[in-house]
């Protein structure tokens, strides 16, 4: 079902991408009443995050999870000429200490690539402007373990995602909120900072 899903979003990237490339632009710059607004996110932008987060599986007890990733932005598409849509592939990483119940403690690494997709709301009109600060998004990928604890008896290859929202202070740095899910490891929450070129 998951490869099935996944699969799904692929393919309908893939389409809305080619069919919005060969439609010609037919905006007039005059007319002042068309509804639309800008990405935060243009084709070659790339982007540093670091995560804080703090997660748990059942009885397994707490961790403390840090996410390094890079994204690269490879299209931009505007939906009906007004939605603006980012496609873009990262790789993120995950390392994790956790402290079981029981008192034992191991550490977790793995990392993965996605496939990426932003909604920006830079220049949107709405009456509250601090919604133009935001960017919401959602990756969808997979990751492998590198570093996984003992009673991990599963697959080290498997589907992940992560999806959240950025708030930009600038053009070039932004705040995030998201969750993250590394392929069998639940996650509470992570709170971060972007950096864009």
């Amino acid at each position: 079902m998951r490869h099935t899903i996944l699969l799904a979003f692929l393919c309908m990237a893939i389409v809305v991408t080619s069919v919005s490339a060969d439609e010609p632009d037919t905006t007039d710059p005059g007319d002042g009443d068309d509804i639309s607004w800008g990405a935060y996110f243009e084709p070659g932008d790339i982007s540093a995050t670091f995560g804080l987060g703090l997660g748990g599986w059942g009885y397994r007890g707490t961790w403390l999870n840090l996410y390094p990733g890079l994204e690269l932005t490879l299209a931009q598409v505007d939906v009906v000429d007004v939605i603006p849509l980012s496609f873009g592939v990262s790789g993120r990483g995950n390392i994790t200490w956790y402290r079981g119940y029981w008192g034992e403690s191991t550490m977790i690494v793995n990392a993965g690539g996605f496939g990426t997709i932003h909604l920006g709301f830079r220049e949107f009109d709405v009456p509250v402007r601090e919604l133009n600060n935001l960017d919401v998004y959602v990756g969808i990928g997979m990751v492998y373990d590198i570093i996984r604890p003992a009673w991990s008896g599963y697959n080290r290859l498997r589907l992940a995602s992560y999806q959240g929202v950025n708030y930009f202070l600038n053009d070039n740095l932004a705040v995030f909120a998201e969750s993250t899910y590394m392929g069998r490891y639940s996650h509470f929450g992570t709170i971060g900072i972007l950096f864009k070129n």
